[in-house]
């Protein structure tokens, strides 16, 4: 054990990204529909067999909905049939040296496969500070990112209220606002091309 929790294991691949988003409407109905749209939309991206760019999906917890939003996020990685997985707890970078944070994050992603599915399940990323997570721009570089049939869900603590009935555009501003906090450590013209990159499926999971 290295003391940082990130681990990798292989499964089979297959894929159907309506399946998926059926299954995860089964058991978390009571959510927005416009997050299983966002959802369908970013792995069906993925599931196609000439992915151009990873799917990027963050799961914003909003009005107290953290445990909800837990078991969502590791509900869809489970519907995954990934070939590697890779899972990283941003509560245990919270407070470690940055560049041996970077390294270990960079060695696990490193493990992925780039002709096979992959997940990579990033929970409480605002946990992680802003110097570190600068390690995740290159993988979340789009049509440039080295595994483009990659699956990346994030968990994010917001911590606030979002009305359930809110538009896209109000999860969007309220995942900008909260990393721009959280990544304070580091510039706004090195946080805003890691959120462009980030922002892409922005789902709201409400309590």
């Amino acid at each position: 054990m290295n003391g940082f929790s990130t681990n990798a294991y292989e499964k089979e691949n297959q894929f159907n990204a309506t399946d998926v988003v059926l299954k995860l409407k089964a058991e978390f109905g009571e959510q927005p529909i416009m997050s299983f749209r966002i959802i369908h939309s970013a792995l069906k991206k993925v599931s196609e067999s000439e992915s151009k760019a990873p799917a990027i999906i963050v799961l914003l917890a909003a009005n107290g909905s953290e445990t909800v939003c837990n078991k969502f996020a590791h509900k869809l990685n489970h519907l995954l049939p990934y070939s590697r997985h890779v899972q990283i707890s941003g509560v245990e970078y919270k407070s470690s040296d940055t560049n041996l944070s970077k390294k270990e994050i960079d060695d696990s992603l490193k493990a992925l496969k780039a002709d096979k599915l992959n997940s990579v399940l990033v929970e409480d990323l605002d946990h992680i500070p802003g110097e570190v997570a600068l390690i995740f721009h290159t993988y979340w570089d789009h049509e440039n990112a080295p595994y483009k049939q990659a699956v990346y869900i994030m968990t994010v603590a917001y911590g606030k209220v979002i009305d359930k009935n809110a538009e896209p555009k109000v999860w969007d501003k309220a995942l900008h606002d909260h990393l721009f906090v959280a990544w304070s450590d580091i510039g706004v013209d090195q946080i805003s091309p890691l959120l462009s990159r980030l922002s892409v499926s922005v789902v709201a999971i409400i309590g």
